[in-house]
């Protein structure tokens, strides 16, 4: 469930490559706080996400941590670092 403070838009694929999925997030320099739509993120999972201004960046999931908030839906706070960053 998308909660009204994730205001962009990454996919997400499984390190294996056996599937992806588009999901409502936020993301500052090594975090993604992104919607837990049912699938488990894992180290070695690539973020990937196209800034406004056409450049997109790939991350690599160094850690995850699914978070029940009291107030709204759970969510995934991931830590990752930038692998690839490149203008379309």
């Amino acid at each position: 469930m998308k909660s009204s403070f994730m205001n962009e838009e990454i996919t997400l694929q499984k390190s294996d490559g056996s599937f992806s999925k588009k999901l409502s997030a936020i993301i500052s320099i090594s975090t993604v706080i992104a919607e837990d739509a049912g699938i488990e993120i894992e180290p070695g999972d690539i973020v990937t996400r196209t800034k406004r201004n056409g450049v997109t960046e790939s991350y690599i999931v160094i850690n995850s941590d699914r978070k029940t908030l009291t107030d709204g839906p759970p969510i995934y706070q991931i830590k990752v670092q930038l692998i690839d960053s490149q203008l379309n």
